[in-house]
C-alpha cells in the first residue's frame, strides 16, 4: 500500500468518454516519477494509486466534478483585442498561456472579432469524465541489489563499482 510523499514511477493513459486518448505515458521512454500529494496530478487521481502495489495495473473513471469540473459557459470571455500585441497572430483554435497579477493563465483563442478577442476559459478537460490505466512501475522500496538480480543475469558486474566487490560465488572475470 502506497502513502502520501512517497516517491513511484508509474506508467498511465487517460480517455474521454468517446475513446479520445488525451495522454499516454507508454509512449516515452521512461516512466514519469511521482511524490503522492506532490504530483500535480488530480488528487483524485493519486487515490487510486494508493491501494496499489509494484507490477500492478487498474482502470478507474473520475467524474468531471473531481477531475476539472463541469464546463461553465461564463468561462467564455471577450478581451479588447488592443490589449494583446499583435492580437490578429494569436492562433484560432489553439491554447495561449499569458501572464495576470499572481500568475499565469491558459486559455483557447475561439475568435477575433469586432475588435475583441474570444477566451475560453475553461480547461481543455472540463465537462469530461475521465477514464484512466495505471501500473505502478516501482513503488521505490525495490533494492537495488534485487533490482538488478532480476534483470539478466546477477547484475553484479553492474553494480560492481557502487558496492566494490561481488559475492556471487559463480566467478567472474574480474573481481
Amino acid at each position: 500500500m502506497l502513502e502520501r510523499g512517497q516517491k513511484v514511477a508509474i506508467n498511465y493513459a487517460g480517455w474521454l468518454e468517446d475513446g479520445t486518448e488525451f495522454v499516454n505515458t507508454w509512449l516515452v521512454p521512461d516512466s514519469p516519477t511521482i511524490t503522492i500529494g506532490a504530483s500535480g496530478l488530480l488528487p483524485a487521481f493519486e487515490e487510486q494509486l494508493l491501494p496499489m502495489e509494484n507490477g500492478t495495473r487498474r482502470t478507474f473513471s473520475i467524474p468531471c466534478e473531481k477531475a476539472y469540473g463541469a464546463y461553465d459557459p461564463a468561462g467564455v470571455i471577450s478581451v479588447a483585442a488592443d490589449t494583446f500585441p499583435h492580437a490578429s497572430e494569436l492562433p484560432i483554435g489553439q491554447y495561449i498561456e499569458f501572464s495576470i497579477p499572481g500568475g499565469k493563465a491558459r486559455a483557447k483563442v475561439l475568435a477575433i472579432e469586432d475588435g475583441q478577442v474570444l477566451f475560453d476559459t475553461n480547461h481543455e478537460l472540463a465537462g469530461h469524465n475521465l477514464s484512466f490505466e495505471v501500473e505502478l512501475v516501482d513503488d521505490g522500496t525495490t533494492a537495488a541489489l534485487e533490482a538488478e538480480g532480476s534483470s539478466t543475469g546477477c547484475g553484479c558486474n553492474r553494480l560492481r563499482e557502487s558496492l566494490g566487490k561481488c559475492d556471487c560465488d559463480h566467478g567472474h572475470a574480474y573481481h
